[in-house]
């Protein structure tokens, strides 16, 4: 017969695997279950050779439903900014939150809460210099995807120290920290105060020198009311604030992704009406700036009913450092969180499933035109 483990046997076999976990029983054998207390401060029941076995904490893993009660009691632990407005249902069930911080209330899971995804607001606050890259390199890529019009006059030598720099459209020079320059929603300070001033024969002057492909077809009016134009590199017809315009972002066709114009597409084969780059005016990303949806789905009388996203790699995963990944999955969750609050049906194309756009846009368009038809009886 073997020979029976001893209570000090035991607890060292649990510091030789490493195993954090505290007994607070003494030890009977195997299978006879004693209570242990893990470093979140749980404690339950369990067998030693379940523990032995790498069992863990049933509260930790998420196998034992929480209260409401616990809930509050673990997310105090991690933040003390953050107040659940709804009561807990389950570990992946969205409630809504309160930061005490900033005001701000979003919709979010306990589980991101409880792994220390806090308030998206904050968090885009905090971490938006964290993620300008000291390297010159990086910052020069950056202002140039970012803020095309701007020219750098002096050396680089890090986000926080001033240096002169140049805007390419009114010649104004100016100096500032880089950190200010990509945060700012208009790069040239001179640029913004005199937007609204400008005739429409300047607005041309000022987009042949920034999109020299760009025709406008309608005069301009303001920096925000979107105007016709044509696009020499395609021959299509767009509509954009001239603001937009201005700050380089061209045409939606040119710029479109090899997925997007996949979509494209099938949406003109089937026959859906559409509008790419589709925005709401209260959807805002981390600049400032709208969040763009690749395609809005319209019915008969042009009103949305659907979105469209074309996710390719970079939405998965981390490509090289400083590749904008942590942005654009704030940008995600920001959108899926706008179409769950306002019941807007999205559809989310990841990049694995090229050959299989046709199929997806398809289904998705049949399930929404049943819904409506469902509503209507």
């Amino acid at each position: 017969m073997a020979r029976k483990k001893t209570n000090q046997e035991f607890i060292s076999e649990l510091k030789e695997k490493n195993i954090g976990y505290i007994p607070l029983e003494e030890y009977i054998n195997a299978t006879t279950k004693i209570k242990f207390r893990c470093s979140s401060g749980h404690v339950w029941k369990a067998t030693p050779h379940n523990i032995l076995n790498g069992r863990g904490c049933p509260y930790c893993n998420h196998s034992i439903k929480l209260s409401n009660a616990d809930f509050i009691t673990r997310l105090k632990r991690v933040t003390n900014t953050i107040i659940p407005l709804e009561e807990y249902k389950s570990f992946h069930e969205k409630i809504q939150c309160l930061c005490t911080e900033c005001g701000n209330k979003w919709m979010v899971s306990p589980a991101k809460l409880l792994n220390n995804r806090g308030c998206p607001v904050c968090s885009r606050k905090i971490c938006g210099k964290n993620r300008i890259s000291n390297h010159e390199g990086d910052f020069l890529l950056k202002l140039k995807n970012n803020k095309p019009n701007i020219l750098l006059l002096e050396e680089y030598s890090g986000v926080d120290h001033p240096i002169q720099f140049k805007c390419n459209i009114c010649g104004y020079e100016f100096c500032t920290t880089p950190y200010k320059v990509l945060k700012s929603k208009y790069g040239c300070k001179n640029c913004h105060n005199n937007f609204m001033k400008i005739s429409n024969n300047d607005f041309k002057t000022r987009l042949s020198i920034v999109l020299p492909d760009i025709i406008p077809i309608d005069d301009y009016i303001n920096f925000h009311t979107k105007i016709k134009y044509y696009c020499k590199n395609c021959g299509e017809f767009h509509y954009a604030s001239p603001g937009n315009l201005l700050h380089g972002y061209g045409c939606p066709t040119c710029n479109a992704s090899k997925g997007e114009k996949r979509c494209k597409s099938v949406l003109e084969k089937i026959d859906i009406a559409y509008e790419p780059q589709y925005i709401f005016p209260d959807l805002l990303g981390i600049r400032g700036g709208n969040l763009r949806f690749d395609f809005g789905i319209l019915n008969h009388q042009l009103n949305l009913i659907g979105l469209i996203e074309y996710d390719g790699i970079f939405h998965y995963k981390k490509q090289y450092e400083n590749d904008g990944f942590e942005n654009i999955k704030i940008h995600d969750d920001l959108k899926d969180n706008y179409c769950i609050n306002h019941g807007i049906p999205l559809l989310r194309i990841p990049y694995w499933d090229f050959d299989r756009i046709e199929k997806l846009i398809s289904a998705f368009i049949f399930n929404i035109n049943n819904k409506q038809i469902e509503r209507c009886v």
